[in-house]
Order: C-alpha cells, then sequence, then structure tokens
C-alpha cells in the first residue's frame, strides 16, 4: 500500500498536523498523548463551550514548563493556537480536522454542514462514532470524502480496551465457532445532583487558570447524548464480533432530544440466527458492567474467560487470549489517513452502526419492531 502525496509544505515523514475542534475530555486526552511525540501534532484548536481565544499556551494549561516539554518530547503546540471553527476550516497549515465533540448528537454547536466544508478544503477528518443518526446522510459524507480525496475516519475511543480484543480474538478463533448470542450490560448512576450546577470536567480543571467570566456553567451530558454514545460505542464493537447483517431490532426506552429515558435497551437479531442484547441504564445505584458476554455452539467468553465443551461433555475454562492491535490507535488512524487507498472495511463498519442506532431509535420511539429484511 502506498502512502498518499503530503502538502509539499509537509513531508509524509512529519506528524500529521490537527486542528482540534473541541477541548473536552477527549480533545485534552488528545492533546496530552500528543505532547509525547508520535504521528500527530496538534497545532489549533477551536473550543466549543468558552471563547475561542484564550490568553494561555496548552503548556500552562497543563501546569507544565513549555521549554521542559519541548526538549523532552520534541512536541510542538502554538503559542497562539486557539482559533475559530471557520479558522480552522479554512486554515492551510492543517492536515486532519479532529472534531472530538460528538458531532452527530450536537447540531446547535457546530455548523451543521461541518465535515463536508472541511472535506471540501481537502482536509481529513476524524469524527467520534456515531457519525451520524442516518445512514443516508453517513452515506452522502463518505461520498464527498472520496470525491475530494481524503479521508473521513469515525473513532470510537474503547475499541482496544482489553475486554474488547478479548471478545474479538475468541470470537475469531476457528475452534470456537460463530458467536450465537452476545449481551453487554452496563448500570450505573451518572445523574447530575437536582439544581447542583456542573462544569465539563476540562472546565473545572482549568477554572484556577481562567479568568472570571472566562467560562460559563455548562450543563451535564443530556441523557440523550450520553445513551447514544454509550450505545455506538457499544455497537461498534458488536459489528466487529457478529459481522452479519441485521434482520429485526426492538429496543425498550425513550430516545429523542426532546424526550429521552433514563435507560436504554436494545436486542437485535441477525440473519444468520444470532443474537445480541445491548443494556445500558444511568440510573441504577447499583453498578454491573459486564463487558461482552458470549455463547458459541462449542464454548463462551465471560470477564476475560474462556470456557470450552470438551468431547467428554465437560466445561473447561482458561484465561482468554487477547487480540492486541499491531499499531496503538493513533498510530492505526495515521496510517489510513497516509494510505492511498482508503479501507472500505472501516467505512462499511462505521455505516453499520449507523443502520443499527438508527433502527434503535426508531424502535425505542415507536415501540415497535423494525425489520430489515
Amino acid at each position: 500500500m502506498t502512502e498518499a502525496a503530503a502538502p509539499a509544505s509537509h513531508s509524509v515523514t512529519a506528524s500529521l498536523r490537527v486542528g482540534l475542534i473541541g477541548l473536552n475530555r477527549q480533545g485534552w486526552h488528545l492533546m496530552e498523548r500528543c505532547l509525547n511525540g508520535g504521528p500527530f501534532q496538534v497545532v489549533k484548536t477551536a473550543d466549543l463551550q468558552c471563547r475561542p481565544k484564550r490568553e494561555r499556551t496548552l503548556f500552562n494549561a497543563l501546569h507544565l514548563p513549555a521549554d521542559e516539554v519541548a526538549a523532552a518530547s520534541g512536541a510542538i503546540v502554538l503559542a497562539d493556537a486557539s482559533v475559530s471553527v471557520e479558522e480552522i476550516i479554512v486554515s492551510p497549515d492543517i492536515d486532519v480536522a479532529w472534531i472530538a465533540h460528538p458531532i452527530a448528537l450536537r447540531p446547535a454547536d457546530l455548523p451543521p454542514d461541518l465535515i463536508e466544508q472541511l472535506l471540501k478544503q481537502k482536509k481529513h477528518v476524524v469524527v467520534e462514532t456515531p457519525l451520524s443518526l442516518s445512514a443516508t446522510e453517513s452515506e452522502r459524507l463518505f461520498a464527498v470524502a472520496r470525491e475530494q480525496g481524503r479521508r473521513l475516519l469515525v473513532y470510537s475511543p474503547q475499541h482496544t480496551t482489553a475486554n474488547i480484543c478479548q471478545a474479538i480474538a475468541v470470537a475469531n478463533n476457528d475452534e470456537f465457532g460463530a458467536v450465537l448470542a452476545a449481551k453487554w450490560i452496563s448500570w450505573g448512576y451518572a445523574l447530575p445532583p437536582a439544581g447542583v450546577p456542573c462544569r465539563e470536567p476540562h472546565v473545572t480543571r482549568l477554572e484556577s487558570q481562567s479568568s472570571p467570566g472566562d467560562c460559563q456553567d455548562q450543563p451535564r451530558d443530556e441523557l440523550f447524548v450520553v445513551l447514544i454514545r454509550q450505545m455506538a460505542r457499544a455497537l461498534d464493537q458488536l459489528v466487529q464480533l457478529i459481522p452479519q447483517a441485521p434482520q429485526r431490532i426492538f429496543a425498550f426506552g425513550r430516545v429523542s432530544q426532546s424526550e429521552t429515558s433514563h435507560a436504554l435497551a436494545a436486542w437485535i437479531e441477525f440473519k444468520n440466527g444470532a443474537n445480541a442484547e445491548i443494556d445500558i441504564r444511568l440510573n441504577s445505584p447499583t453498578p454491573l458492567h459486564t463487558g461482552w458476554v458470549l455463547h458459541s455452539g462449542r464454548g463462551g467468553f465471560v470477564a476475560g474467560r474462556r470456557y470450552s465443551l470438551t468431547p467428554e461433555g465437560e466445561v473447561f475454562d482458561s484465561p482468554a487470549p487477547s487480540s492486541v492491535p499491531q499499531l496503538d490507535d493513533l498510530a492505526s488512524l495515521a496510517h489510513s489517513l497516509r494510505s492511498e487507498n482508503g479501507d472500505d472495511r472501516e467505512s462499511a463498519r462505521s455505516l453499520a452502526v449507523v443502520e443499527l442506532l438508527e433502527a434503535i431509535c426508531q424502535s425505542a420511539n415507536t415501540r415497535s419492531v423494525v425489520n430489515r429484511g
């Protein structure tokens, strides 16, 4: 696979220059990782929740001396890096626009055609899953990326956790057989105290360095945003465990921006007869996070253990192997962005997630089964 041509002023061996949109927890985490060098270098940022011009550098915000960090890692972040979203769109000094906010869930915070504008300005785009809440819109955006010769990559922050790596390794093992059933439960208490104003994590972290009036109190993510984000991340993992076309979807809960319940549960039947259940609850004082539980005709998987049926009919358990990625997530993204030919499997997986999510929302809001043929 060959490397895509880079701008004349920027070598393909150099770090990809990132315009980061969103200084939420995910955005700050990305910047911290870039301080250690690597394939990405954050050169401009746009904060959607605080004023766009911050009178501080990234190093001051992180409580780190600029010269010490630069000497240790070779990382460079411009002192005047904080700009507006519009400046990131048109800037010639950016190779990749990384949208840390879930753009599909916050249309009011960003221009509705932001991804299209960035692609037409010849920038690669990385966005958190889900890309959209509409399969038709997602297909259109991928088509724009192809027309412009740029990459549109959908990133899931939890796709390299130990649980999913182990589950994928078990599911891909021929001795295990095809997954017949999968279950994923996440219960916890994630509701804000009534009447208590709160800030985004990154705002609380920086407020000691902010001048009065620099940032306004921000509400916690709406239930709608939290539920959809968690469901999208679970679906991103599910389509790797059961790479089959869905046949029927049924969901419990209410998921719209006007009315959202505290829980969302989905049952999915696939054309090969496999089924999956995803159960998310945000108002449970009893925490329960199972990770993936898998069942096949020859065994099962749960909590890092693989269970196998012996010829004598006994169950033998052992530590599950782990499908460790050859590259870390940032290196893998950079490799995809620099590749001349995009990976159709990645875009197909992103579309599969959106299609399932769209059907889940439809089923939950209509309280009926959605058939997919």
